[in-house]
């Protein structure tokens, strides 16, 4: 996990009435930060396994796919998403992205879209990094 298991805090309101919103520490969600490390490793090579081919093609990521299962209209269906994250290429932050896709059967499309669109877009604008 990023930042060592601290949950960073919203970033949406950065001013309100044209008076500067004071940022507020982040909030710790593992109970020792070497938890999250172990968990950012498992990422990674789920991302990016030593047999095969990455996710990302054009960054090393930590990554988790998923097919959550809901009922639509009474039918059993399922979503598919991806959810991936990397140091941004100064190493201040990281990037965090999500692609969902509602009623797509598997994760496999999300990855898709992630690899071929978002990614790519990402590191042209130098706001994806690689572990």
């Amino acid at each position: 996990m990023a930042n060592n298991g601290v949950l960073q805090p919203s970033r949406y309101i950065l001013d309100l009435a044209g008076k500067p919103r004071p940022i507020s520490a982040g909030k710790p969600i593992a109970r020792r930060p070497d938890y999250a490390k172990q968990l950012e490793q498992f990422m990674i090579e789920q991302s990016n396994p030593s047999a095969g081919r990455s996710k990302i093609s054009v960054a090393r990521v930590a990554g988790k796919t998923g097919t959550p299962e809901r009922i639509v209209q009474g039918v059993q269906r399922n979503d598919g998403w991806y959810v991936f994250f990397a140091p941004t290429p100064d190493g201040r932050s990281h990037t965090v992205v999500t692609v969902r896709i509602e009623l797509g059967e598997s994760s496999a499309d999300a990855v898709n879209l992630a690899n071929t669109l978002v990614a790519p877009i990402l590191k042209q604008r130098n706001y994806l990094g690689s572990f």
